[in-house]
């Protein structure tokens, strides 16, 4: 966090802030009050009406305008183009991306300083982690720590950056706040973490192993907690995260993970999983369910050949490819995925789809980007979400175009964020929509 900043409380940030507010974050410096509109943004000429627009409920983001936007808070891991930059004559590649959080115009709220020194950090993943929290895992390079993985979560509140896992290629990770090994299994491979939605200090560790007895799934997931060296830590085994009719028959290979992430369902997590036969031509893929507590739901979403699969040590287990979301309460579960798959790396073309497993609906997108990722999924009843890419000449190199998509139409367009005074030019690395953290 920068220094001199300022702490707002509720009652501040419903006169300062965006309106009427029940949150209170801590502000960048020089930031001051938010009073008026980032002027990077602006609303997109009313296109025609989608052929099929999506229905759902009434939405806050049916009527936008600069002073009446909804209150929404996004995580975002990025970089100014124009800085820091180590090689950009064929792609962009930077010393180290900013992690700030940012309203829904596009305006800093607040911004994280990362604690290494190190002379370049990358980004593998980031994901919301309760109000005003998320958790990121980050490669730190150039340095003789052997555990250059480095996990921590971002605190709106506090401003502050806790490191809480640490780890390399050797099959055991380390707690920093608790001081605490843990050793993995045999045949370890890659490790991915994600939030635990009902408990701040424990995360879920999936750990994929390759193994050459007989598996269902070659994966372990684990429940750490961060702090407390004597709290258990919790196991779950293949057979215990996946249903009997997903299991490969005897002979067959096991499966592969390439998706995984977690999801407050009430009172209850839920675990969604991505499996893979790779030994079958088709490659066929399955989102499944799982729930920590009472075992494999009963939701599951047959993606095989509409999603790019990634299985290898490398991959964050997720991507710009696809979101999802699992049933929640009275929410049906889908995915938001691209439509042509066809282009190659992570440079999609043009269009999105919701799929549930019985309909596709098809969104429209805009068709002057070279590159698009799909961003933060908001609301996903309305099929409102943010999507970003490169246009064929952007005013700066490696200047990213931000897009809001409501009811299947593209409505609000971003090309700068807002940092106090300063309009700054974006090249995302990821995004992602954090729940509101109440007042104190």
């Amino acid at each position: 966090m920068t220094t001199a900043t300022l702490r707002l409380f509720a009652s501040l940030v419903v006169l300062l802030l965006v309106g009427c507010s029940d949150y209170s974050l801590r502000l960048v410096s020089g930031g001051g009050a938010i009073t008026a509109p980032n002027l990077g943004t602006s609303p997109l000429d009313p296109p025609a009406p989608p052929i099929e627009p999506p229905q759902g409920p009434n939405s806050p983001w049916d009527s936008l305008d600069p002073g009446n936007f909804p209150e929404d808070l996004f995580a975002v891991a990025w970089n100014d183009p124009r800085e820091a930059c180590l090689d950009c004559s064929s792609f962009e590649r930077y010393e180290r991306p900013r992690y700030d959080i940012l309203d829904a115009q596009g305006r800093v709220l607040v911004r994280f300083d990362l604690p290494w020194q190190d002379p370049q950090v990358g980004h593998n993943s980031l994901h919301p982690a309760g109000p005003g929290r998320f958790l990121v895992d980050s490669f730190v390079y150039g340095g003789s720590d052997p555990r250059y993985r480095k996990v921590w979560f971002g605190d709106g509140l506090s401003g502050e950056v806790d490191v809480v896992l640490e780890f390399g290629s050797e099959p055991d990770v380390y707690l920093p706040q608790a001081d605490r090994l843990i050793a993995l299994p045999e045949g370890f491979r890659a490790a991915h973490v994600r939030p635990d939605p009902q408990d701040p200090d424990r995360i879920y560790l999936l750990v994929r192993v390759v193994s050459l007895s007989e598996e269902v799934l070659q994966a372990r997931l684990y429940s750490l907690h961060v702090r407390d060296p004597q709290e258990p830590v919790f196991t779950w085994h293949p057979e215990d995260m996946l249903a009997p009719a997903f299991h490969p028959q005897p002979g067959e290979a096991p499966l592969y993970p390439w998706f995984f992430e977690t999801f407050q369902d009430g009172e209850e997590s839920t675990v969604v999983l991505g499996v893979v036969a790779m030994d079958s031509g088709d490659y066929p893929s399955t989102l499944v369910s799982f729930s920590p507590d009472h075992g494999p739901g009963d939701w599951s979403l047959d993606v095989t050949g509409r999603v790019l699969l990634d299985v290898s040590p490398s991959s964050a287990l997720g991507g710009p490819h696809l979101t999802v979301r699992p049933p929640l309460g009275t929410e049906p579960g889908q995915a938001l995925l691209y439509e042509d798959l066809s282009t190659f790396g992570t440079c999609y073309g043009p269009g999105f789809r919701t799929w549930d497993g019985e309909e596709w609906v098809a969104l429209e997108s805009s068709e002057d980007f070279e590159c698009m990722q799909i961003g933060a999924q908001i609301e996903p009843s309305t099929s409102t979400f943010l999507y970003f890419g490169q246009e064929d000449a952007p005013d700066v190199p490696g200047q990213d175009r931000l897009v809001l998509s409501h009811r299947g139409q593209d409505v609000w367009d971003y090309t700068v964020f807002e940092d106090g005074l300063a309009q700054l030019p974006f090249d995302i690395r990821q995004m992602v929509r954090l729940d509101l953290p109440e007042s104190p």
